[in-house]
């Protein structure tokens, strides 16, 4: 089956459009969302799905001469040299965190290179450093405050990180040093420009020439920006959130919008946007083998790396299984792309409609699209990565001890609880299977403090672990968060897109630690250049790799994108 994008890290998909007509700002009327059918023809358009996924329209806010002419600023070129130029100064001051900085706080020197991206900033964007109140949390967490002017409406939240992961000594594969900032016309090259100072800059971007054409949010707008999202975020946004939760308390922000997928082609060639509601569990587990050690002259009939290398090959060969169910979001993006993916093989449609009308179970689905897209199962199951490996020292010295460490990412459905056992339950049938009759080795599971001993397996679960996340609502029924998502993302991109649709994150953001504050968060990248084959986030321009790059007409589009959404969640009548 063919529904998905061509990417590790987003799926295929379905929904959006509605056009409100523009006026003065002082005005105000309230926002509304319509609902709009897109046509397949034939059979497709006479089908009543079960599992709808309705579309709105285009969501045009309320306009007025100097935020027009802030719009046609925003469209010109001479706007996108000149935020090419703050992107390429972004990227030359190099804000890598590395793992070994995950317990430093935020005074620890090791963070004072920080200092040098804040300074950039002050001197950037002087109007959000005259009129935005700026709090520094954790010494490097950016929290920069517009107040609006009604406190009975909650916040919206844009959230970025200032960090960026390591670069390898030896840099030859770059096409332009990783911190330079080459522009060359099309792309600003080097390290943390898809991810993600590139929505860091034009959030603040957007916010600055907001303040130039004297628009006034009645909203509370708030820019969130941790240093360590690289790391889980513990010093930056976990410490961020805490002290937003002391000043609005629980659920009190009305959206949060992360980075994650965004505008990509589907396999059939419609270009449809995915914004994540959802995203995947965590959980790092060592799994440690002690044996006795000795001279290799005379050894034993097994050893620390022998045992390990049976246990990991048992845990490769019984992987969790694909599943999907209504907790996972993909269903409804299976669903979505079926609904208004013009494109969409017939076959196709009618493997999701005998799902959509309960013939076929939903996992039986999956399977089939798995078996023909095998690179995108993670998105069907919790995945596990065995990262790393430490066994033996010398080569005549038996090893008493290994160790790997396995990183999970959990499926909807699924629990951290779960993957434990998992685990747990093939270890120790491997120790009752191979170690009978006074052969005996121990298997001591998830006891943190249990010294461990010679003819032992031990099993830990590593801080950090994470349960799935809750669903953001999507529905359209009403003026919601994800509503006025929509109808600004067709506002920004028109006819050039054919559907959005609700999706699953892989992986993990700094929107882990949001969850308190809001029921609504989506990650999101709304940058796009439609006329760039290759600008897709499928893709993501070689983050965390080498020659990482950002299509700056793109970046520019995400640019106008923050300011309408802050202006149409201005005028929504969403508490």
């Amino acid at each position: 089956m063919t529904l998905f994008p061509n990417t590790k890290a987003c799926a295929a998909i379905g929904l959006f459009f509605s056009t409100v007509i523009g006026t003065r700002v002082d005005e105000k009327p309230p926002l509304s969302l319509n609902v709009v059918a897109h046509s397949q023809g034939g059979d497709r358009d006479s089908y009543q799905w079960q599992h709808q996924c309705p579309q709105v329209g285009s969501l045009v806010p309320q306009t007025n001469d100097r935020l027009s002419t802030m719009d046609e600023f925003l469209a010109s070129r001479e706007f996108l040299e000149e935020s090419a130029l703050r992107m390429s100064h972004a990227i030359r001051i190099n804000t890598t965190s590395t793992d070994e900085m995950r317990s430093l706080l935020g005074d620890d020197h090791a963070w004072d290179h920080m200092t040098a991206f804040h300074k950039y900033l002050e001197k950037t964007f002087p109007l959000i450093h005259k009129k935005l109140k700026l709090k520094r949390v954790n010494k490097h967490g950016l929290v920069y405050t517009w107040q609006g002017t009604d406190t009975s409406l909650k916040p919206v939240v844009l959230v970025a990180h200032q960090d960026v992961v390591p670069v390898k000594m030896d840099t030859e594969d770059w096409k332009y040093p990783p911190f330079e900032g080459h522009w060359d016309g099309s792309y600003v090259w080097g390290r943390g420009s898809t991810d993600c100072k590139n929505t860091l800059i034009a959030s603040l971007e957007a916010v600055e020439e907001l303040l130039g054409a004297k628009f006034i949010p009645k909203r509370t707008v708030i820019l969130s920006f941790g240093f360590d999202e690289e790391i889980s975020g513990t010093q930056g946004a976990k410490t961020i959130v805490a002290d937003l939760l002391g000043a609005y308390g629980e659920k009190g922000m009305a959206v949060v919008i992360d980075e994650g997928p965004g505008i990509m082609r589907s396999w059939s060639g419609s270009v449809a946007a995915f914004p994540a509601v959802s995203e995947k569990g965590y959980l790092d587990v060592e799994i440690s083998v002690n044996m006795q050690a000795g001279h290799s002259s005379l050894p034993p009939p097994d050893n620390s790396i022998t045992v390990m290398a049976e246990i990991v090959s048992l845990l490769h060969s019984r992987q969790h299984g694909i599943s999907l169910d209504k907790d996972n979001p993909v269903s409804q993006t299976i669903f979505c792309a079926a609904q208004n993916d013009i494109n969409m093989e017939d076959q196709d449609w009618s493997a999701v409609v005998l799902a959509d009308q309960g013939k076929v179970a939903l996992t039986e689905l999956a399977a089939k699209i798995v078996k023909d897209h095998p690179e995108i199962a993670g998105f069907f199951s919790t995945t596990q990565s065995i990262g790393v490996i430490h066994g033996g020292w010398k080569v005549n010295v038996v090893p008493g001890n290994t160790k790997i460490l396995i990183n999970h990412r959990i499926i909807p459905g699924s629990s951290v609880k779960d993957v434990k056992a998992h685990i747990e339950k093939i270890v120790r049938e491997y120790a009752k299977g191979n170690y009978p009759n006074g052969r005996s080795i121990v298997v001591n599971a998830w006891n943190e403090d249990l010294v461990q001993a010679n003819q032992s397996i031990t099993l830990k679960a590593r801080p950090g672990a994470i349960e799935p996340s809750s669903v953001s609502p999507f529905s359209v029924d009403r003026v919601t968060p994800y509503g006025v998502l929509q109808g600004t993302t067709y506002a920004q991109y028109g006819s050039n897109l054919s559907f959005m649709a609700p999706l699953l994150m892989p992986a993990n953001t700094d929107s882990r630690h949001y969850r308190q504050l809001s029921d609504h968060i989506f990650r999101f990248n709304p940058s796009k250049d439609m006329n760039d084959p290759t600008d897709d986030v499928s893709g993501f321009h070689g983050a965390h790799r080498v020659n990482e790059r950002v299509n700056m007409l793109g970046h520019v589009h995400a640019v106008q994108w923050y300011s309408l959404f802050l202006r149409n969640m201005d005028n929504a009548s969403i508490a």
